[in-house]
C-alpha cells in the first residue's frame, strides 16, 4: 500500500489511482534531487546545507553539464509550487514580502529594498476599462 493510499484510508477516503498536482511535484522534485546530488557525490562537491560555512557551490553548477544546471532550475521551480500549493494567500504574500531583494544604493551607503510597483499611467482606472 502506497503512502497516499495509507493516508487517504487514515481519513475515510477511498484510494485514488490519480496522482494529484501535488504528488506529481514532489515525485518530480524527488527525481530532480536525485539528478542533482548524484551528480555532487561524482564529482566530490559538497551538497547543500544549513550548516554554517557551507561553501556557495553556486558558480561551480554554472559551469556543470547542461541536464545538471537544468535539474537544479527544476528543483527550484518544484520546491516553489509546492510552496504556493500548501500555502495560503496570506502565508504566500508574507513570504514573498519578508524575502523582498536588496539592492547597494551608494548615494545612501546601505542596503535598500527593491520593490517594483507600477507607474500610476499604467494601471487601468475604473472609467478606462
Amino acid at each position: 500500500m502506497s503512502t497516499t493510499d495509507s493516508i487517504d484510508q487514515a481519513i475515510g477516503n477511498a484510494p485514488s489511482s490519480r496522482s494529484s498536482p501535488l504528488e506529481l511535484l514532489v515525485q518530480d522534485l524527488n527525481e530532480q534531487t536525485k539528478t542533482f546530488t548524484d551528480y555532487l557525490r561524482a564529482n566530490r562537491l559538497p551538497e547543500p546545507s544549513f550548516e554554517r560555512g557551507t561553501p556557495n557551490i553556486t558558480s561551480q553548477i554554472l559551469l556543470a553539464p547542461e541536464a545538471i544546471q537544468l535539474a537544479r532550475e527544476k528543483l527550484l521551480d518544484n520546491a516553489l509550487q509546492i510552496f504556493q500549493l500548501v500555502a495560503d494567500l496570506d502565508e504566500y504574500s508574507q513570504n514573498i514580502m519578508s524575502n523582498v531583494s536588496f539592492i547597494h544604493s551608494p548615494q545612501l551607503g546601505a542596503y535598500s529594498p527593491l520593490i517594483l510597483t507600477p507607474r500610476l499611467d499604467s494601471v487601468p482606472s475604473r472609467g478606462n476599462r
